[in-house]
This record gives C-alpha cells, structure tokens and sequence, in this order.
C-alpha cells in the first residue's frame, strides 16, 4: 500500500508498505476534509495486516477518533490492525484503547519511545 502524503498546517498523513503514518496536530477544521477519504483508500488498499503508527501525533480530536471507528466498521473482514503509540505521550494509549475494544482480538496496541 502507498498513498501519497497529505499535509495540512499542522499534520501530515500518508501510507507505505502497509504502515499509515499519522505525524502532528489532528483536529476537526485541518482534517475534516480528507481523513475520510484517506481512510476509504486505506481500505482499498490494505492487506490483512496494517499499522497505524501514532507516535509522532500530538492532538487527535473527537472527529479523528470517529473516523477511526469508521475505518474499523469499515475495513476488510478479519483484517488485523496494529496501533503503534508513543508511551511518553500518555494521552495516545488512553484514547486507543477505546478503538481497541472495537475488536480486542484484531485491533492491537503497540508501544514505543520516541
């Protein structure tokens, strides 16, 4: 999977070999307009395994966390996902482990320090 970076202000989103890399500040007015269809290209394009790696995200509001549950409704059947965040930035974990409980037997988190 490869999809072209998209840059606003303030974050940058784009996918390679299978990872989706989400870097910077995602909120409602920057994002609203390509993280839905960002993620229906993912699912186009996903294998059965993708990581989505958080680490370098500093703010992800309520309507990127919805287009997240969207992606998970959404993706490929049986399809695992794996969400990488930063473990000094407590704030990720929290916020994923509600997207994990979606599927808790596909959807894992993964930490790291970065």
């Amino acid at each position: 999977m490869n999809i072209t970076e998209i840059k606003t202000k303030k974050a940058s989103v784009y996918a390679k070999n299978n990872v989706v890399y989400f870097k910077g500040d995602f909120d409602l007015l920057d994002n609203q307009n390509f993280l839905d269809p960002f993620f229906k290209e993912v699912i186009k394009q996903m294998a059965d395994k993708i990581t989505f790696d958080l680490s370098e995200t500093t703010f992800m509001n309520s309507r990127v966390i919805n287009s997240f549950v969207s992606f998970f409704l959404n993706r490929k059947s049986g399809s695992k996902v794996i969400l990488k965040v930063n473990k000094l930035t407590p704030w990720q974990k929290t916020s994923v482990k509600i997207l994990a409980k979606l599927d808790p037997n596909r959807i894992i988190i993964e930490e790291e320090v970065k």
